[in-house]
């Protein structure tokens, strides 16, 4: 991992009385959960290379799927209205519901 995350991510850690290790994707998907992550390709908050270290260090999970979206920042994919029905529909796929009957 590169220098910088590794230091952030122990300030982080600190500031959670140390269970930053508990929290990694890598330790959390042991188990090989149903597991969907939605990202935007321009978050600022968990960059793209975060994730990437992060898939990097996962063995390949059948049950994992990752989904990029263009626009929207930090957790408000849902809240754009631009993506609001991709979302829907992705999140139905994933969850194996008619995400057409929605809303």
């Amino acid at each position: 991992m590169p220098w910088y995350f590794d230091k952030t991510f122990n300030l982080f850690s600190k500031s959670i009385s140390g269970f930053g290790d508990s929290m990694r994707m890598s330790l959390l998907l042991l188990r090989d959960v149903p597991t969907l992550i939605l990202q935007t390709k321009n978050d600022q908050t968990t960059i793209n290379d975060i994730l990437d270290i992060e898939l990097s260090e996962m063995p390949d999970h059948d049950s994992m799927r990752v989904i990029y979206f263009e626009g929207s920042g930090h957790v408000k994919i849902f809240q754009d209205a631009g993506y609001h029905v991709q979302f829907l529909e992705v999140v139905g796929d994933f969850l194996g519901t008619d995400s057409s009957q929605n809303p």
